[in-house]
């Protein structure tokens, strides 16, 4: 349990410094390499 709230602790503090926007511009960039097959997730059963 402290564990959890230590984590919990961690991630409040540092989203006050979180530029949400700077990093919503870094996933929509253009160019990169495209996943590796293997990078892909298994097919969800049923």
């Amino acid at each position: 349990m402290v564990s959890a709230m230590k984590t919990a602790e961690f991630f409040a503090a540092r989203s006050d410094e979180a530029d949400v926007e700077a990093a919503l511009r870094i996933l929509r960039r253009d160019g990169g390499a495209s996943p590796d097959p293997d990078d892909a997730l298994p097919e969800a059963p049923g």
